[in-house]
């Protein structure tokens, strides 16, 4: 590893990036916090992706903030489709009133979009 964890920092941080700072980037054993981020993009993979890929991000979440969202490679590609929400943070997608504590609407979105990939993949192509 190329520095010590800051405990300290890690244990009263303030922002998600000071934890990132102190704890995150010295576990994966990268020198700063901005060549983690800069290495955990997605933006760097996204024009590569040849299977279809459904990507589901809250406009709150502050892990992976909106602001990192690759639109434009996403709407480039054919295979991929971008869900955007208001709301959300990171993965607290509930499902409402009925599962309060349950599974989130997106593990339903999910299910919907795997059938019908899999329904599409059985059909014969048209000519």
């Amino acid at each position: 590893m190329h520095d010590e964890y800051n405990v300290q920092a890690g244990l009263n941080p303030r922002t998600v990036r000071e934890y990132d700072e102190a704890i995150t980037r010295v576990s994966l054993g990268y020198k700063s916090v901005d060549e983690y981020y800069s290495n955990s993009c997605s933006c760097h993979v996204v024009q590569h992706v040849r299977i279809p890929l459904l990507c589901i991000q809250a406009a709150n979440d502050p892990i992976a903030p909106i602001e990192a969202t690759p639109y434009s490679d996403i709407k480039d590609n054919p295979n991929c489709m971008l869900i955007v929400t208001p709301q959300g943070g990171h993965l607290g997608w509930v499902a409402g009133d009925d599962a309060p504590f349950g599974a989130p609407w997106t593990d339903n979105v999910v299910i919907e979009f795997l059938e019908h990939l899999q329904k599409n993949a059985s059909k014969p192509e048209s000519s």
